[in-house]
Parts: structure tokens; C-alpha cells; sequence
């Protein structure tokens, strides 16, 4: 059961070299349009309201993207403390504006159906707050987009984005096995 008592997020701040590097890369990837951020073309078909967005997928299903190796994983893994956790899974995301929906949440959902770490990283400076929701979806947390801040959470907790209404709002979203890998796994 997922309760408020038990939630907990940890902040880690990335040095200002590796925060300007990543900024920089998310202003330059290729992004892919979705028809929600959440559920993708499915919230339609499950009659949830629509969170269009950008995404540019890094790694998903064993698959490495184009870029994946542009960016700085080991020392991502380094700042936040789990250095040999392996990664699942690692997308960009970008949204735009849309003050028409300020500080509502977009839909609730897990990033996977076992249990995982995740991480999520704020690129650059925007709003739309994070939000996260206990088993009865009532909102618990609200963590503010701060750049170049990566909050880590068990992923077993229910969380959305919100649209930003005055800049893009870029989120790197990385999924981690919960346990450290060893030299034989």
C-alpha cells in the first residue's frame, strides 16, 4: 500500500558543467510527438484526457538509441548514489506551454509494472510541477521543476507531470533496477 507516511523523494544538484551540458543536448535532440505523456495514444482509448508532449527515448526494451551515448549515465548513476544499479529505462521529454492548464495534474501512472528506482532530472529552469498520489490518487507531494536538480523515488509510487505555462519544460525520466548490480550480473 502506498501512503503518504511512506513516501519519500531525495534531491541531488549536478554540477553546473554537467547541468549547461545537458541543457544544451535537450535543446538539440530530434523529439517525437505522442499524444500523451502518460499513456501515449491508450488514455483515448481509456477515456483519460489528453497530455501531449515531445519525447526522445535514450533506452527502452534492451534498445540504445542514437544518442544514448551523449549523455553522461555513469556520472548521473555517481551523484545520485547508485552507480551500479542498472538502467531499464531512459527518456527526454519535452512540454510546452499551456497556461490553459496550470498546476493540473496530468494523468497518474507508475513508469513500470515491477519494482524499479526512478530518477528525474529537470534540465532547465521551467514550471509544471511533479506530482505524486497515494493508492486513493489524492495528491501527497508536489516537487517544483528546478534546474539541474534530479529527484529519486521508489517507483512503485504513482506520479504526473503538469503542462509549464511560461517555458518548455524538459524532464530527463531514467528507470533503475532497485538492486545494484554485482561483477557477475
Amino acid at each position: 500500500m502506498s501512503n503518504e507516511s511512506s513516501f519519500s523523494v531525495t534531491r541531488h544538484h549536478f554540477p553546473e558543467g554537467v547541468v549547461e551540458y545537458i541543457e544544451k543536448l535537450s535543446h538539440e535532440l530530434p523529439w517525437f510527438y505522442s499524444m500523451d505523456c502518460a499513456y501515449g495514444a491508450e488514455a483515448k482509448e481509456k477515456g483519460l484526457p489528453m497530455h501531449p508532449y515531445f519525447s526522445h527515448t535514450f533506452l527502452e526494451n534492451n534498445t540504445v538509441g542514437p544518442f544514448f551515448n551523449k549523455m553522461p549515465w555513469n556520472e548521473i548513476g555517481k551523484f545520485i548514489g547508485l552507480p551500479n544499479n542498472k538502467m531499464i529505462r531512459a527518456h527526454n521529454t519535452l512540454q510546452y506551454p499551456r497556461p490553459e492548464v496550470k498546476d493540473v495534474p496530468h494523468n497518474a501512472h507508475t513508469d513500470q509494472g515491477f519494482p524499479h528506482i526512478v530518477g528525474l532530472y529537470y534540465p532547465n529552469d521551467s514550471d509544471g510541477d511533479t506530482f505524486f498520489f497515494d493508492d486513493d490518487l489524492k495528491v501527497i507531494h508536489k516537487e517544483p521543476v528546478e534546474r539541474g536538480k534530479m529527484i529519486v523515488f521508489d517507483g512503485k509510487w504513482q506520479h504526473s507531470s503538469s503542462s509549464p505555462t511560461k517555458n518548455v519544460r524538459f524532464s530527463l525520466n531514467i528507470n533503475y533496477e532497485p538492486s545494484p548490480r554485482t561483477s557477475n550480473s
